[in-house]
């Protein structure tokens, strides 16, 4: 949902910077690929600082493929591309980190605090 607004977003609107955290990359759900792939179109248009934050202990999305596609290939394919403003960061450290970056974790709080001290 984060996605479909900041693509949509007018330019008087736009963020400097986005902040997503377990955002799919894939879905095996076929009630929901089109959903996705309609987040996906118009994406390109986004020229904020986007930063997709995933871990790999999350047992509710990273085990998703589809075929032999994983979300660690659609991870490394977005990294691949080499976009100054794209990145995504995968959590292998932290194993109380899985799907929720809130519960009993600091590190959306952590991405956001750093967020700002970058801003000053």
């Amino acid at each position: 949902m984060g996605l479909c607004y900041a693509k949509d977003c007018s330019a008087e609107h736009f963020f400097d910077r986005i902040l997503l955290f377990n955002a799919p990359l894939i879905c095996p759900d076929p009630r929901v690929i089109f959903a996705l792939q309609e987040a996906y179109v118009g994406a390109q248009r986004i020229t904020s600082n986007v930063t997709l934050t995933m871990s790999k202990f999350d047992d509710v999305i990273m085990d998703w493929k589809i075929g032999n596609f994983t979300m660690t290939d659609a991870i490394e394919a977005v990294q691949k591309l080499g976009k100054d403003h794209v990145r995504v960061i995968v959590n292998t450290t932290d194993p109380n980190y899985k799907h929720s970056p809130f519960d009993h974790v600091t590190v959306a709080w952590d991405t956001l605090n750093s967020s700002v001290a970058d801003e000053k």
